[in-house]
């Protein structure tokens, strides 16, 4: 029931709206499905260590390596972070137009852009475990409400 409505959003975020996006977990993996990616269905079946979650299936915390040059290093203010991860699905093929800007130690995706899409970020992670005490997590959060801010102002100002 869920994925025909969150495909048609993302899909409008990616391509037809200015509205400023954060993509969290299986947002990121909804978003590149519906940029025609696809998806590991099932981690521990192709990797022998599975790092994105406890034994129990839970919260596992791992590095994640950020590309200098992204939008997501500048908004985090930084390429290296921890976070909080509790995924069994992954990025196999990358969807159209995205762009890979950060890696797990185990070179799974874990963070995509979309470079006409300034307003936009994704992430395989959970920023909002963190987020209250750990600012390169709370960042992110940040971003879109500035954006948002921004964004209508702008347009009140036009209007």
């Amino acid at each position: 029931e869920r994925d025909g409505p969150e495909l048609a959003l993302a899909r409008t975020l990616a391509h037809d709206s200015d509205l400023p996006a954060l993509f969290v977990c299986r947002g990121l993996q909804v978003l590149n499905v519906a940029l025609g990616g696809t998806l590991h269905t099932h981690i521990p079946d192709i990797r022998a260590k599975d790092i994105h979650r406890n034994s129990e299936g839970g919260w596992a915390m791992h590095g994640i390596a950020v590309d200098a040059d992204s939008a997501l290093a500048q908004v985090m203010g930084t390429t290296a972070v921890e976070t909080t991860s509790g995924h069994h699905q992954g990025i196999d093929r990358l969807g159209a137009g995205l762009r890979v800007v950060g890696r797990a130690p185990d070179e799974f995706i874990e963070a995509v852009e979309l470079p006409n899409r300034p307003n936009l970020l994704a992430v395989q992670w959970h920023p909002e475990v963190t987020a209250a005490t750990d600012t390169t997590q709370q960042a992110l959060f940040d971003f879109v409400v500035q954006r948002a801010a921004e964004r209508r102002a702008v347009r009140a100002s036009a209007g």
